[in-house]
Order: structure tokens, then C-alpha cells, then sequence
């Protein structure tokens, strides 16, 4: 079975999504391709690359760009798994070194300030999703949005190099030159002279290459060389029977015993053993019931966004409300209804009144890093003062500005 699979996209849109309860999945990669995986019930076990994950109920993981990986079954119950895919192409003019990004974004295992972001990016996938089952006049322009946005904040939250640099952000001249020799060890893994060659390229010093790398990366640039030549050894391992020295050589290891000892580093056994194990995974039926996009409406946790983000504008709740027990509500954003002060209360009790009668209970979105701590305290306070009897039943998503402001703000909230 070709392990390479790529990806149709609709409509001109830079997403698709698919979503299936997974029994197995062949190993498998997708060419210009980035993937997040998205549980929304029951537990998989996910690998991706050389990494392992168990995945249950919330959890998501990214898959890079024709990185390898598989879906299985955890549990005998059901599961329910989104496959959102992001066409690299669409995203290419604006961010010219997107191919040669790889994002980290494992949701169970962030615990710093990017957790907010987190929180955004399941905000944004839903209701992508949503999107893309109601099909409502003008949802291209909409999904379009909200891919850009969730493009944006991968890129700038959720990259490599900010997961080996304490997530410090670089200067841009700095990103420039980290792309560009990125770029070079992806295309030229395979020259024994790979580092001379970019030094020259960039009128660089070898001493100034090897010090401006590691400075970003925390990793000598003829490790992340190495790294690569590994990586890109993987699929000559699965899809060809050529010997371990061939590939060794064709990725550009001087030696064989330097690609086993960088091999074992990254994937924890050698590239024999590795072959053994998994090749037989490329070849295995792939056996999943596909969902269709209105029945995962159904399974959705923050389903449709009702109220437009800076204007408390209410869409009638309609039979497509129907699936949904809660949803997410932007209702005290600054916009079109004017400042805290001047917020139209009584346009947004109309709309918490329309979700009332029909049962369904509010996620509200609050963006504490796009208005002053003082207007969102007057906000807050007169939302305890007029829904003090029901306001325990309501849910919250915070955005902070910093974790000096989640503090404070978090003991106002309490």
C-alpha cells in the first residue's frame, strides 16, 4: 500500500475536515499537509514520527508535514476523531517559510502561559467544523477566517524552535536566517558538505552559523542535521527494502555507526528494528466508520458561536440548534455595541433569554488581552449583578494579556 496520501481540498478552502470512529489506521503521511488529530470521545493510541500518545476526550495532537503516523483503537467503547487538515499551499504567500516549520502542540502536555491559546485553538477547530456542517450563506469567508487564525496562533505560539527556546520569540532578521539554513537542511540532508556549503551560501563563518543555531535552538546545528537525515531516512525504512548502509548513505551519514547512534537517539531502536516493527503498519487494512459532518455536530463540546465577536447580535436559535446543549457566546466583546459603559445589556439579556428557552447553557468567551482590566471589572460586576442566580451554571473561556493579568484578574474573579 502507497503509505502517501494526499490531500483533496473543497472549494478552494485551505481546510477539510474528516472525522470517523477509528478501529485502525495504516501508517500513513500526508505531502503539503499539516494535520491536527482531534478526539472528541473515547481513547486512541496515536504515533506520530518517532513520538507515542495515548489520546482521550479533548486531547489533540499536529502532525507535521509527511511525518508518518496511525490511529488505533485504545477500548473496546466507540471513539470519535476528527482529522483536521490545513492545506500548506494557501498559507505559503503570506508566510513563505511555512514547509519549513515544524509545529509542537501536544494539548495534554502544555502547562505554561500557551495554555489559553490552547483553549482558543479547540474554540477555533469547532467551530470550523460547525462551519462546515451548516454550510450557512457566506461560511467559505468565515472558515477561511478562522483557518488563518488558527494558522497564526500555531506559528506563533506553537513552533519548534519556541518549544527548544523557552518560547522566547526571536527578532525577525534572526527567524529569517533560521528558516533560510532550515530550509537548506531540508533540501540538502543528503551532502556530506551540507554545512560548508550553507556557510558559504551566506557568507557565514562556520563559528557564526554553529553559534546564531544554537543560540535559537538550543541544539548544535550538526545535530538538527543529523535529526533531519534520520527523519527523512523513515521513509526508506518503510517503502523500500534497500540495507540499512544504502539508506545511511543516501541520507548522507559519513558512517553507518553515526546514523545508528543518532537513530537510536531520536526513535529509542535501531533503524533494523525500527523496519521490522512498523513496516508491516504501512500494509494493514485501514478500518474506520466515517461521521458525517451533521452527526458530529452532535458531539461537538463548544458547538456554534451565536453572537458575533464585538457586537452582542443574536442569530435566532433554529432546528439546526437543535444537536447543541451549550454554545459559545461573545457577548461582552467592545464593538459595535459601544464601550464596557455603554454595552447593550439589554440586547444581551435577550439572547441569554433566547438560549433559556431552548435548554442550551453558555460558554462564554471573555478577551481580558483586547480591553483595559478596569473595563472588564465594571463588566464583570455588573454581569454578577444582574445574573447572580444563574451565572454558577455558565462556563468561561478566558484569553489574559499575561500571567501578571491572570493573576489579578483571576482573584477579581473568584
Amino acid at each position: 500500500m502507497n503509505p502517501e496520501i494526499w490531500v483533496s481540498y473543497d472549494e478552494d478552502l485551505p481546510v477539510k475536515v474528516m472525522a470517523a470512529n477509528v478501529i485502525n489506521e495504516a501508517l500513513h503521511y500526508h505531502p503539503n499537509t499539516i494535520e491536527i488529530i482531534y478526539v472528541l470521545k473515547g481513547m486512541v493510541d496515536v504515533k506520530v514520527c518517532f513520538e507515542k500518545f495515548i489520546l482521550q476526550a479533548g486531547d489533540f495532537v499536529i502532525v507535521n508535514h509527511e511525518d508518518f503516523h496511525f490511529i488505533k483503537k485504545k477500548e473496546k467503547d466507540d471513539n470519535a476523531v476528527i482529522s483536521f487538515f490545513m492545506d500548506l499551499s494557501y498559507f505559503e504567500e503570506s508566510i513563505s517559510h511555512i514547509r519549513y516549520i515544524d509545529f509542537v502542540c501536544e494539548s495534554f502536555s502544555i502547562k505554561d502561559t500557551r495554555k489559553q491559546y490552547l483553549d482558543r485553538l479547540k474554540v477555533l477547530i469547532e467551530n470550523t467544523v460547525t462551519d462546515l456542517g451548516l454550510k450557512r450563506d457566506g461560511y467559505q469567508t468565515a472558515v477561511i477566517n478562522k483557518a488563518t487564525q488558527i494558522m497564526n496562533i500555531l506559528v506563533d505560539h506553537f513552533t519548534l524552535l519556541q518549544h527548544y527556546s523557552n518560547n522566547q520569540k526571536p527578532s525577525r532578521q534572526k527567524l529569517e536566517k533560521y528558516y533560510s539554513i532550515m530550509k537548506k537542511l531540508n533540501e540538502g540532508f543528503q551532502s556530506k558538505t551540507l554545512l560548508s556549503d550553507i556557510s558559504k551560501s551566506e557568507f557565514y563563518s562556520k563559528f557564526y552559523l554553529a553559534h546564531l543555531y544554537k543560540g535559537l535552538m538550543l541544539m548544535s546545528v550538526q545535530d538538527s542535521l543529523s535529526a533531519t537525515r534520520c527523519f527523512k531516512s523513515e521513509k526508506l525504512l518503510l517503502t523500500t527494502n534497500k540495507s540499512i548502509q544504502e539508506i545511511s548513505t543516501e541520507c548522507g551519514f559519513s558512517d553507518t555507526k553515526y546514523y545508528y547512534k543518532h537513530f537510536n537517539k531520536w526513535y529509542n531502536c535501531t533503524p533494523a528494528q525500527y523496519r521490522k516493527k512498523y513496516k508491516p503498519e504501512v500494509d494493514k487494512e485501514t478500518i474506520k466508520k466515517e461521521i458525517a459532518l451533521d452527526e458530529l455536530l452532535k458531539l461537538l463540546t463548544i458547538p456554534h458561536l451565536m453572537t458575533n465577536q464585538g457586537a452582542c447580535v443574536f442569530e435566532e436559535v433554529t432546528e439546526e440548534m437543535e444537536p447543541f446543549s451549550r454554545a459559545l457566546v461573545y457577548l461582552f466583546e467592545r464593538g459595535s455595541a459601544g464601550d464596557a459603559g455603554t454595552l447593550d445589556w439589554k440586547a444581551i439579556n435577550e439572547c441569554l433569554e433566547q438560549m433559556r428557552e431552548n435548554g442550551i447553557k453558555p460558554f462564554v468567551a471573555m478577551h481580558f488581552d483586547l480591553m483595559a482590566e478596569e473595563e472588564w471589572l465594571t463588566i464583570l460586576n455588573t454581569c454578577y449583578g444582574l445574573y447572580e442566580t444563574e451565572i454558577g451554571g455558565w462556563e468561561f473561556c478566558f484569553f489574559y494579556r499575561s500571567i501578571g493579568q491572570k493573576d489579578r484578574l483571576n482573584r477579581q474573579i473568584s
